[in-house]
């Protein structure tokens, strides 16, 4: 149902788009695509999407040549070619939305890995026995940082009577609650939305510290909702890098 919807809604765009011809489709899939740029590799909790050959499935409507890349790969090549990254030959570009990932340019290339599984930061364990992740394991980023984890750490601890503006945002409904939601409440001095935010964002920056000290770049840019929408978030990812003393790192990281 899902790819019947994008080839719909391509399809629309092409014939819209007959005043200026499109050449080709490229496509941003949230999981690691294989080094042909062929096959959709895995969605962490969607075993369904597993080896799923997006090019033959796309192009068997359209008549196009049609690429497909990580998200997170192809977001940082887009900073680096048009976004704060111009410029800069070895960088790391983290999106923090419903999921966390990563794409790092190595001399102005994406650099895949062997099997194009590269930069799952996401998938860091950062708290081990931590809540688990849609990938199975427990403690990772994408289980403490990412727009879902930090709904849920708050539904937790209004459910376990601490006290909160948010069930007033969202009437009552559980829910609805979202990161944006959180934010919100941050934004009005909420001190339960504070603290998550806060942890949140002290486990996104002990992983880009640890990236840091890894990958040594020039910069390090943050992208994603979750990121945009939270101060407080920010604050705190910069207090943990600051307090992990990583040389360079808080001179260079981009929001």
């Amino acid at each position: 149902a899902i790819l019947k919807e994008v080839i719909d809604r391509l399809s629309n765009m092409v014939l819209w788009a007959k005043r200026s011809p499109v050449i080709g489709i490229g496509a941003a899939v949230p999981g690691p695509v294989d080094i042909s740029g062929s096959t959709l590799l895995s969605i962490p909790g969607f075993p369904e999407w597993n080896n799923t050959q997006m090019n033959r499935l796309l192009s068997e409507t359209l008549d196009l040549p049609i690429f497909i890349g990580n998200d997170a790969n192809l977001g940082a090549l887009g900073e680096h070619r048009f976004g704060v990254g111009q410029g800069i030959k070895n960088m790391v570009y983290v999106t923090v939305s419903t999921g966390i990932g990563s794409g790092i340019l190595i001399n102005g290339s994406i650099f895949h890995g062997t099997d194009g599984l590269s930069g799952e930061i996401g998938h860091m364990v950062i708290v081990p026995g931590g809540p688990r992740c849609r990938c199975g394991d427990f403690g990772c980023l994408q289980a403490l940082s990412s727009g879902p984890a930090i709904a849920s750490a708050t539904v937790s601890r209004i459910l376990n009577n601490e006290g909160s503006i948010i069930g007033d945002l969202v009437n009552g409904q559980m829910d609805q609650i979202s990161s944006k939601t959180v934010a919100e409440a941050a934004g009005k001095g909420d001190q339960l939305a504070i603290e998550v935010l806060e942890k949140a964002g002290q486990h996104l920056g002990q992983a880009l510290a640890n990236v840091a000290l890894l990958l040594d770049p020039q910069r390090v840019i943050l992208g994603g909702g979750v990121v945009k929408a939270s101060s407080c978030l920010i604050e705190a990812v910069m207090q943990e890098i600051h307090r992990k003393s990583v040389i360079g790192l808080n001179s260079s990281l981009e929001v």
